[in-house]
């Protein structure tokens, strides 16, 4: 089976998100003593094995998501997406949890909405 290849491009908001979290690190270091090094540093796309924002989510069909805040697909009534690539944009850390949140809540809109069929 050939490998995944990615491909993507950081919106703006993708790169003022990674500008804000670097100034939070270089304000914490600096707070703690004398930093190790003159600026956080911020591994080049795709050095991370959680692949985030290949099934945007967002509030609206807008062109640059695939699913609505519960996973569910624009283009398609009933089929739902959860885990790491439905993450908007990258995080500063390990995404489990809110990938895990997504999934439930994802999860939840089915149960809420899906017909009860033999009852």
């Amino acid at each position: 089976m050939p490998a995944m290849r990615i491909h993507y491009k950081l919106t703006e908001r993708d790169h003022a998100s990674l500008d804000a979290a670097r100034a939070a690190v270089r304000r914490v270091a600096e707070a703690l003593g004398d930093p190790l090094d003159d600026a956080p540093r911020t591994l080049a796309l795709g050095a991370s094995l959680h692949y985030q924002g290949t099934v945007r989510t967002g509030p609206a069909e807008d062109g640059t998501t695939v699913c609505d805040p519960v996973g569910q697909l624009w283009d398609v009534p009933g089929l739902h997406v959860a885990g790491d690539g439905v993450i908007p944009t990258a995080t500063a850390c390990n995404p489990t949890l809110t990938s895990v949140a997504l999934a439930v809540a994802g999860a939840r809109h089915i149960a809420r909405t899906l017909p009860l069929q033999g009852r």
